[in-house]
């Protein structure tokens, strides 16, 4: 049974996921306390939002574990996962845009199953090429993101050291900050957009506090034109599949925590399992997913963006 919901753009739901245990270190638990702490719900509502806190779920820390070197952490990952999920169902359901502040980007998985949102993923080298913007369009139609919700994935890692380097794996030849800036805002202005997740921050390698700066300016640049678009009417089924869109790094594997692939991805994204990268189909009981891994240079390891597509959604 279909349920009317009307997706009220100028209210956001914040949510907290202070996670590091799918990463492959310490630190990123802390970026949602860093991000509140630098402003961001002070700045949203200053824009003009209207802002509900939902708080934070239990901080769950990477720890070394060599008895399973292809599962670290697995129960601490799937814990997140589950106390995440319903707190996203209930957000997307108030019609609020949800903006999930992670650790580790294996929380989109979370914000998948909250909105039943399959991913499909691009090569930054592609994004690059054709440009920022261009390209946003260009997956924002391939999704049908006009006309169906999707869930964009921000990974912080994509953007290259020169201009941001307070993540685990700082590295030259990604995304420039204007670039990601781009990208975003053609993403973060569609009514459609069901939720949000900030991955990728380690504020213990921000000592002078720059880099959660950048972070809470670019957040709040992008989601303010929203503030100018009317409410719009969405359809929620039990049974829908919608759409995801990601801009990332190639994210760690949620259970085996492996470094970020950049190759087109076909397997189950089952948190059990031991699948390339989290951005691969999200089990058999969600539709299947039709993924392409962003990368800086289309090699492994590097920085990715991620878009998704679907069917619409079933009456």
């Amino acid at each position: 049974m279909a349920v009317k919901i009307v997706r009220q753009v100028k209210s956001i739901a914040l949510l907290g996921a202070p996670t590091s245990a799918a990463g492959l270190a310490s630190g990123q638990e802390g970026a949602p306390a860093a991000l509140r702490s630098a402003g961001l719900l002070d700045r949203l509502t200053s824009a003009g939002f209207q802002v509900t806190d939902y708080g934070d779920c239990a901080p769950r820390v990477y720890k070394a574990d060599d008895e399973h070197p292809r599962a670290r952490n697995v129960n601490e990952v799937l814990a997140i996962l589950e106390e995440l999920r319903p707190k996203v169902e209930i957000a997307v359901k108030s019609g609020a845009l949800p903006v999930i502040l992670s650790g580790d980007d294996s929380v989109v998985l979370a914000a998948i199953a909250g909105a039943r949102s399959p991913l499909h993923r691009y090569l930054a080298v592609d994004l690059k090429k054709r440009g920022p913007a261009v390209a946003a369009q260009e997956a924002l139609e391939t999704m049908h993101g006009s006309r169906h919700e999707f869930v964009l994935l921000l990974d912080l890692d994509v953007v290259a050291s020169e201009d941001f380097a307070a993540t685990n794996y700082p590295g030259s030849g990604g995304l420039s900050l204007d670039e990601v800036r781009q990208a975003l805002a053609v993403f973060a202005r569609q009514p459609n957009l069901a939720a949000l997740v900030l991955a990728g921050y380690n504020p213990t390698r921000d000592a002078d506090g720059s880099g959660v700066k950048i972070v809470v300016d670019l957040l709040v640049g992008v989601l303010a034109p929203r503030l100018q678009a009317p409410p719009v009417e969405a359809t929620e089924s039990a049974t829908a599949t919608e759409s995801a869109a990601t801009t990332e790094e190639a994210p760690a594997n949620v259970s085996g925590n492996v470094e970020p692939a950049a190759e087109a991805i076909s397997a189950p994204a089952n948190a059990s399992s031991e699948p390339p990268d989290i951005a691969a189909p999200a089990s058999e009981s969600v539709a299947p997913e039709k993924t392409a891994v962003p990368s800086s240079d289309g090699t492994p390891d590097k920085h990715s963006d991620v878009v998704s597509e679907s069917e619409p959604p079933a009456e």
